[in-house]
């Protein structure tokens, strides 16, 4: 059999840009039914199961289109991707650092590498990590963003929300960083501002469940409780997995009335809403 076609290699590639992973996975398996085995291939198949969230079976097509082109330094950046996905740090950092081998100028690279240093609380690789993929790309608000989330971490409240900013300047549509921006100025003490960024947030994505209940805690801070109470029912309206439930009669078994406001509020709204009786 013949390689795909290139026509057949870009309708994969636009289904994966526009997000149809279903779509893409079914393409991607008639492919190789009617083609020969190539690399991109193997690579286009594995980033449409990791869409789905079938991560092993992405690593199984990664490794082999690593196997077909051993020097296929974007099966590299995305095996590593995928085993971030499953917490296998140790494989995501060796597989990030073959691909910057490969290309030393991989900016993406560095940046993921960033995020896996960063759950692994290693703070200052992280941040060395984010520094050199800004100085290779400064065009990117996922770079500025996974900097300012590391300030976060060390509660360098003022540099976060300076990166939360920046980030927003290059795109302002993503209802997190908005979210974020308002808790960085919130912990700065900027409420009208913060609050501003949440409501942008809500206008972006209005089930984003966080912000409303960061809203509900600045709402507390501001002596508002009905504002609080709203925002926090909105909270549990937009979050109902069964972890929040269990969280949450867990919690309120363990808070009595010493409990600080904002989560007597919540907890109030809890009954109020009846959703984990």
């Amino acid at each position: 059999m013949s390689r795909p076609p290139q026509e057949e290699i870009a309708k994969l590639i636009a289904l994966y840009t526009a997000g149809d992973f279903q779509q893409l996975l079914e393409e991607a398996r008639r492919c190789q039914r009617d083609y020969s085995v190539s690399p991109i291939l193997h690579n286009l198949t594995g980033a449409a199961y990791a869409g789905v969230k079938d991560y092993k079976t992405a690593i199984e097509h990664y490794r082999k289109a690593i196997k077909t082109d051993p020097s296929y330094m974007q099966a590299y950046n995305n095996i590593a991707t995928a085993y971030y996905a499953i917490t296998d740090h140790a494989n995501a950092i060796k597989h990030f650092r073959r691909a910057i081998e490969l290309n030393p100028d991989f900016a993406d690279a560095y940046s993921n590498m960033s995020l896996v240093h960063l759950a692994s609380e290693n703070l200052i690789e992280a941040k060395t990590c984010i520094d050199k993929a800004l100085s290779l790309d400064s065009t990117k608000a996922s770079y500025f963003n996974n900097l300012a989330v590391i300030f976060q971490r060390e509660e360098n409240w003022t540099y976060a929300a300076q990166n939360f900013q920046k980030a927003l300047e290059i795109d302002p549509s993503s209802a997190e960083t908005h979210s974020n921006y308002g808790n960085a100025l919130a912990q700065l003490g900027q409420t009208k501002d913060a609050m501003a960024s949440y409501q942008k947030a809500i206008q972006i994505n209005p089930h984003l469940h966080s912000t409303h209940y960061n809203m509900g805690n600045l709402f507390t801070t501001l002596g508002d409780e009905v504002q609080a109470q709203n925002a926090f029912c909105h909270a549990i309206d937009y979050r109902q997995e069964d972890g929040l439930k269990a969280e949450a009669r867990t919690a309120a078994a363990t808070h009595a009335s010493d409990a600080p406001p904002s989560l007597a509020i919540y907890f109030r709204s809890l009954a109020r809403a009846r959703k984990f009786e």
